[in-house]
């Protein structure tokens, strides 16, 4: 008789994934929407804000992938590194799809592809950030 509880936690582990990524997602969708606010006043603080956009929105954009990547790990919380390089996998496809319906998809040039790429590390440092231990010392009395 095969054994059917390696098949019902495999799939209790995949369907535990999934809600976890889609709750660490929205999560860093919440952190992402803070840090554009943030960084939109910043830019329109100065005398010519225009000057500012493109490498605000680019911070904004690592920002908010490094944040991504810490969530994903500290919601998962198994395999940090992984769970950040999905969560900023994610982070890239949502952001290229809205970057199509605004017209500006940067995908075809080899700047746009590094720059996904980049994010995408970005998030796998967070994921290393988000799932690093602290270890915690014994203090020496004296």
């Amino acid at each position: 008789m095969p054994n059917t509880n390696i098949r019902k936690n495999s799939s209790n582990d995949a369907a535990g994934a999934c809600k976890s990524f889609a709750v660490a997602g929205a999560v860093s969708v919440l952190f992402s929407a803070f840090v554009i606010i943030i960084l939109a006043l910043v830019a329109y603080s100065r005398e010519n804000p225009g000057a500012f956009v493109r490498p605000l929105s680019y911070l904004a954009l690592a920002i908010s992938a490094l944040g991504c990547g810490i969530i994903n790990a500290k919601v998962r919380k198994k395999a940090s590194l992984i769970s950040g390089l999905i969560g900023g996998f994610i982070f890239v496809i949502v952001m290229f799809i809205c970057s199509l319906f605004f017209g500006d998809s940067s995908i075809s040039s080899v700047t746009g592809i590094i720059i996904y790429i980049c994010f995408i590390l970005v998030a796998g440092i967070g994921g290393i950030i988000g799932g690093a231990k602290r270890i915690k010392g014994k203090r020496r009395h004296r």
